[in-house]
């Protein structure tokens, strides 16, 4: 009890000492934690699987970090949105629970060439007893990631010497066995 006690007293110290952020409901309220998309770009052939990895982390407030209970700094449990806002596949949407160490993927293909923009998305919902302590204090908290792009290209068609030997080797071997005949 004592950890949550600590946790909760660095958020209430947070929301005083640290300067504000706006989120989407309105409310202003200290960067506590970060949400990081990865890989920041990445190309791939249409039909292939692209994944994407989140990682949702406590930041350090006033030189401390605001750790988990048994001192990781990523925080589990959360659901986290992936979704395409921009390109040939937007709309598209995933989502996925972080693991122990705050990592929640996303695996997704495309049928179509373009580029992708893509970010992830968490409202972040404190344990419950921690909540019904400090509902009236501290409201919910929203993050948003970094934009990531992914580039989706047709295939490659081989040039005529690439195509041509295998092809010639084929026909070569067809003409011997047919004159031995």
């Amino acid at each position: 009890m004592k950890s949550k006690t600590l946790i909760l007293t660095l958020l209430v110290v947070a929301m005083l000492a640290v300067p504000a952020v706006a989120i989407e409901n309105g409310n202003d309220i200290p960067e506590i934690a970060t949400l990081y998309l990865s890989p920041e770009s990445a190309t791939n052939i249409v039909g292939e699987t692209h994944v994407l990895t989140a990682k949702l982390t406590w930041n350090q407030i006033n030189g401390d970090v605001l750790a988990n209970f048994d001192g990781n700094d990523g925080i589990p449990g959360q659901t986290v949105i992936f979704k395409v806002t921009d390109g040939p596949n937007a709309g598209l949407t995933g989502s996925n629970v972080t693991d122990a160490n705050g990592i929640a993927t996303w695996d997704y293909s495309s049928s179509l060439t373009g580029e992708d923009t893509i970010q992830a998305f968490v409202t972040l919902q404190l344990a419950s007893e921690t909540r019904e302590m400090t509902v009236n204090c501290i409201p919910e908290f929203k993050f948003e990631s970094n934009p990531v792009t992914k580039i989706w290209k047709e295939p490659a068609i081989p040039e005529f010497p690439t195509m041509a030997l295998p092809i010639a080797a084929v026909l070569g071997l067809a003409f011997v066995f047919k004159r031995r005949k």
